[in-house]
């Protein structure tokens, strides 16, 4: 090997088997010396082709994985002739990532979904935020494919943890819009979890899909088994949405839905702090600070007036609220009339009888 490169570009690398006879080193001796002296940059570019060639075809994934963190210059030239070697985070640790993520946008969409599948699986945060720093967009596709590819539970949250983890550094505004509005049950949860909820990442999504969300996990045996604090912020943000629409239909629906839900939760101090900041941000302010119930309720009493809500609705959210109801019917009863101004009426009607 050593006679090899001194003879320079006089040498050829396919009858001389060096491919073979480097693999052999690299992974018999992987922190040989002369393993970090491979003198790439003056090989000539047939060469180059020759040596990376034989190296591609004769070694297994785990011996590129090896060769790459041993040899990274090499590794970035065997991962364009052996991209699957890109799915182990190891060999991003050991690459430079910016040549690495070029020879990733250099293969076909199927080769790069592959790979972000795996990584996604792997919760690699590290090379997916590096290839999201390059290309934003990549994003919303890792959604997309986490939610085709898992279910309600343990994979769920933990794929939303890693999207929210690469989301963080890369900035919602970064990613732009998504290739079309996510829909799905799976979908519209991550997009509630992939963030912040004061980030408002979940307007991105039609609001009647927050409505159905809410009906899925109540019937869908997947979706119910999501953590207390997931189901906190669904109905929270299928509250919010539906308070922010123009249809008075929308809205009143939004509220009988997920009013109860909140109301009993809200008297619990595990109820979910992102949740409650966004709510808390949307409810009008007054009455006592600590008591977050009765800001649900005003808050519903001014949905009650705006939209001039039937009896039989109003009945329905007095019975969710419990104990509570009468607080309701208190609030909507019109005001009573001062003294001086009962005094004033009787006058009035004296004086034109």
């Amino acid at each position: 090997m050593t006679l090899a490169f001194d003879l320079g570009s006089a040498a050829d690398f396919t009858d001389l088997d060096l491919g073979r006879r480097l693999v052999r080193l690299i992974l018999e001796s992987p922190h040989d010396a002369r393993v970090r002296e491979i003198p790439l940059n003056h090989l000539t570019p047939g060469q180059a082709e020759q040596l990376v060639g034989a190296v591609a075809e004769g070694v297994t994934v785990e011996g590129a994985v090896a060769m790459a963190s041993a040899h990274p210059d090499l590794g970035l030239l065997i991962a364009a002739r052996k991209p699957q070697i890109l799915v182990r985070p190891q060999v991003w640790d050991a690459l430079d990532n910016e040549l690495a993520v070029t020879v990733f946008s250099g293969l076909a969409d199927e080769q790069q979904a592959s790979i972000l599948d795996q990584l996604l699986a792997q919760s690699a945060v590290h090379p997916l935020l590096q290839i999201c720093e390059r290309t934003p967009d990549v994003w919303w596709r890792l959604l997309f494919a986490a939610a085709e590819q898992t279910s309600a539970g343990q994979g769920l949250m933990d794929r939303a943890r890693t999207l929210r983890a690469v989301l963080d550094r890369v900035g919602s505004a970064a990613i732009g819009l998504p290739p079309r509005p996510p829909t799905s049950p799976f979908e519209v949860v991550l997009v509630m979890l992939a963030a912040d909820l004061s980030a408002g990442l979940w307007r991105r999504c039609p609001p009647s899909t927050w409505a159905r969300l809410v009906s899925a996990v109540d019937s869908d045996p997947a979706l119910s088994r999501m953590p207390q604090y997931a189901r906190d912020r669904v109905h929270a943000v299928a509250l919010l949405t539906a308070g922010g629409t123009a249809s008075a239909v929308e809205r009143t629906s939004g509220w009988k839905q997920s009013f109860g839900y909140l109301h009993e939760r809200l008297k619990h101090a595990s109820f979910d702090g992102e949740a409650w900041r966004v709510l808390a941000n949307a409810l009008p302010s007054g009455g006592a600070d600590w008591d977050r119930c009765q800001r649900l309720r005003r808050g519903l009493v001014a949905e009650i007036r705006r939209d001039k809500w039937s009896r039989q609705s109003i009945d329905a959210v007095v019975i969710a609220a419990g104990a509570s109801g009468v607080d309701i019917l208190t609030q909507l009863a019109p005001p009573e009339p001062t003294k001086r101004k009962s005094i004033l009426q009787e006058f009035i009607e004296h004086l034109f009888s």
